[in-house]
């Protein structure tokens, strides 16, 4: 047993019990002194008078005396002393209930290791001996498990523990802001971190790899919070055993991984077996005729990339009905049954994405609407380049809808390997070429005027000139390049020529801002 548990808990029944050290080895069982036996390795009860003929060391030894005069008393070994006048016999019993209620709890942390297979089971022994919630998290912030009684009573469950199990979305996003705290997961024993709440931790890994947290509210008690430090010590080598055994903090549903497997096959471009795929729909409760989107998110800070993860994830499966997310190296994908959740919340989804974006300072491209799976793989192509074109175009924007921007990857990608000046209207690079010399708008004005649909009134008012000059301007540019606005080909071709020229404009000034 523990020292300090032993301590922690004598004091419970006296609350004047002081220790002589700061350090209490780890003891066997409670013995009395008899004078005779080698209690090396023991809680040894014995009277003051005992404890003054006792001389020289005992390894692993804890000597609990009830008695206050000898107080001042000074032993090589660490001494609990009651300070109060009290019967062996009943100090020894009060001790030996202290290590049966030790034993129970490691008895009951195997148990949950070895036959529960349960994380709930490995907290829930832990919360008979606290009076503080006692919570193990993912490195995602999503509660494997916590003290649900405890939690309730002291306020923690409403403040931080969110409907999907996570800590709340706004408190992730406060701690992946502060700048050490990436450096907390290589911290092997127990530590102090004072930034939501004031409170203890013990790392977990798995192959000397960081996979979680437990945490408790630190205490300003100096034997209360070593005792913490104790529990979430022993606590953490068992959960640490059961990850080994189960591989993972989560189980999900079978049904549910073979979903997010056919996902994946489908985006890699390999098909999925249509009865395997049937039946999976089935279990879902999904139609041939649901609508899906698919979506991309990226961090909107380079730094935080690595980031994306599991809680970000979970978050969305749970807040948007039909959604299954798969997470990649700096990027989630989410595929959207957009015709179940309209069934389930009947809300606006671009609104409550664009909640979920700035809180999480995140970026979404958004595919087409489509209906066969089939379509995956270039669903995924549509949410990178709206998400490439969107910030190239809008940078302000939250999500980015590949309709939105078809038109602009449309015009990028008929430009090919050519400049816009190799590869534009002729009468264009003409008018170019002549405002330069001249310092004159030509190209402007028919720019101005085709993009008013040859209204001629209407382009003069823009360009702020008398009709009658621009009518001039129009004729100049006749003589100059030819123009024949009557061609529908020449027409189209110099409209899509300003286009090229003003997705390059865009994209320049992305680069040189």
């Amino acid at each position: 047993m523990e020292g300090i548990f032993a301590f922690y808990w004598i004091r419970k029944y006296y609350p004047d019990a002081v220790c002589s050290s700061k350090k209490l080895p780890g003891t066997g069982r409670p013995v009395l002194w008899t004078g005779q036996e080698d209690v090396s390795g023991h809680l040894v009860v014995l009277e003051g008078k005992d404890l003054q003929a006792i001389g020289g060391y005992y390894k692993n030894t804890v000597f609990v005396c009830p008695s206050e005069k000898e107080f001042l008393s000074v032993h090589q070994n660490a001494v609990i002393f009651l300070k109060e006048q009290a019967g062996l016999a009943a100090v020894m019993n009060k001790v030996l209930e202290i290590w049966d209620l030790y034993e129970e709890w490691i008895k009951k942390l195997d148990q949950a290791v070895n036959r529960q297979h349960s994380y709930t089971a490995l907290i829930e022994s832990c919360s008979s001996l606290v009076e503080d919630p006692l919570a193990l998290l993912d490195k995602q912030f999503r509660y494997v498990g916590y003290s649900k009684n405890l939690a309730c009573e002291n306020g923690y469950e409403e403040k931080y523990v969110d409907p999907q199990m996570y800590l709340p979305l706004e408190d992730i996003n406060y701690l992946k802001a502060m700048p050490d705290f990436k450096k907390l997961e290589k911290i092997q024993e127990t530590f102090q971190y004072i930034c939501i709440e004031n409170i203890l931790h013990k790392n977990v890994y798995s192959k000397q790899e960081y996979i979680g947290r437990m945490a408790i509210p630190s205490s300003s008690d100096p034997v209360k919070e070593e005792y913490y430090r104790c529990i979430l010590t022993i606590s953490a080598r068992y959960i640490e055993l059961l990850y080994q055994k189960l591989g993972t903090f989560h189980m999900r549903k079978p049904s549910d991984s073979r979903w997010k497997q056919i996902i994946a096959r489908l985006l890699e471009g390999r098909e999925a077996e249509p009865d395997i795929l049937d039946r999976v729909l089935e279990n879902l409760g999904y139609s041939q005729n649901d609508q899906f989107y698919l979506l991309q998110f990226r961090s909107r800070l380079p730094q935080q990339e690595n980031m994306l993860g599991e809680s970000l994830a979970g978050n969305m499966e749970t807040m948007w009905p039909g959604t299954a997310c798969l997470v990649y190296p700096n990027r989630i994908l989410a595929l959207v049954n957009y015709t179940r959740y309209q069934k389930a919340t009947g809300k606006t989804f671009t609104q409550e994405l664009a909640y979920f974006l700035r809180e999480s300072l995140l970026s979404a491209g958004i595919s087409r609407c489509f209906r066969s799976l089939s379509f995956m793989r270039a669903a995924e192509k549509q949410t990178e380049i709206a998400l490439e074109t969107g910030l190239l175009l809008d940078s302000t924007y939250w999500y980015f809808r590949f309709d939105d921007y078809a038109y602009w990857h449309l015009l990028h990608r008929g430009c090919g390997d050519f400049l816009p000046e190799q590869i534009c209207s002729p009468i264009l690079l003409v008018l170019q070429e002549y405002d330069a010399r001249q310092h004159t708008e030509l190209n402007k004005t028919l720019c101005v005027y085709m993009k008013h649909q040859y209204n001629a009134l209407s382009a003069a008012r823009e360009l702020c000139v008398a009709r009658s000059t621009f009518l001039k301007r129009m004729e100049r540019i006749h003589k100059l390049t030819g123009l024949n606005l009557e061609d529908w080909g020449q027409r189209v071709y110099l409209e899509v020529s300003y286009e090229l020229y003003r997705f390059q404009n865009a994209e320049s000034k992305r680069e040189n801002p």
